[in-house]
């Protein structure tokens, strides 16, 4: 376990403030040309989740390697990220370890892509590169029969449209997590551990016009997205409403 430094305390940014605001832990930042047009990660999130009128929160650049100093959160959000979890970057670990201290305090968290693969590291899992490279686009994500009765997936049809953007994956799951999720390119699209604890590789945060921005900029970066196209996402958006339905009926 990584010693915390609660000293080393990052300003924090979001909405006004109520009793136990929600956090979301800003993994790194989408393209610039997206964000000048359309926000961040953080931003999206909270569009989504604003349609639960009690939602507040607070946003933490992770990449600043500064850490959280309270612990009394709703619940936590972990965003996607350019960055890759088997890079491991020098604030990797840290984060990790505060999670770890979170998940024992009986905190829910949702991963997002990168958080995802990252909380999957944490409790053991494998994160590596797909072998089949990168998934990008609206793609069609099929639920398995764990989901029936979960919190965030239970009532959603067992197939559903989702945006997605990756190239990394969770290769193998820890042993404590259930798959609620997959499709044909990605056996582990989503996952819980233990009770209050989920990972989503698609992004439930993604609208039509974001996914739109990220094929665009990736293709304009010299890479194929081959037939990638976009579409409505209702039901992965509403994941983000069940989380904090969740969070704040505890």
């Amino acid at each position: 376990m990584i010693a915390l430094n609660t000293g080393n305390v990052a300003p924090l940014t979001g909405s006004k403030i109520e009793q136990r605001p929600f956090l979301i832990l800003k993994m790194g930042s989408t393209f610039a040309e997206i964000s000048a047009l359309r926000g961040d990660f953080e931003n999206w999130i909270a569009a989504a989740c604003e349609k639960t009128s009690t939602f507040s929160y607070e946003v933490l650049h992770v990449p600043s390697g500064l850490l959280p100093a309270r612990l009394d959160w709703a619940g936590i959000l972990i965003t996607g990220s350019h960055a890759m979890v088997s890079d491991n970057p020098s604030w990797q670990r840290p984060i990790m370890a505060w999670l770890e201290r979170a998940i024992s305090k009986g905190i829910p968290v949702l991963g997002i892509c990168f958080g995802h693969q990252l909380l999957a590291e944490m409790a053991g899992g494998r994160v590596g590169n797909h072998p089949c490279g990168l998934e990008i686009g609206t793609c069609t994500i099929e639920t398995t029969g764990s989901a029936v009765t979960d919190p965030l997936f239970e009532g959603l049809p067992n197939r559903f449209s989702a945006n997605t953007i990756h190239y990394q994956s969770v290769l193998q799951l820890p042993a404590t997590a259930t798959v609620l999720a997959c499709n044909n390119h990605d056996q582990h699209h989503a996952y819980r551990i233990d009770d209050s604890v989920w990972g989503v590789q698609f992004h439930p945060e993604f609208d039509r016009l974001v996914m739109r921005g990220y094929i665009d900029a990736v293709a304009a970066r010299g890479e194929s997205v081959g037939s990638a196209d976009t579409g409505n996402t209702p039901h992965a958006e509403s994941l983000l409403r069940h989380f904090t339905s969740f969070c704040l009926s505890g």
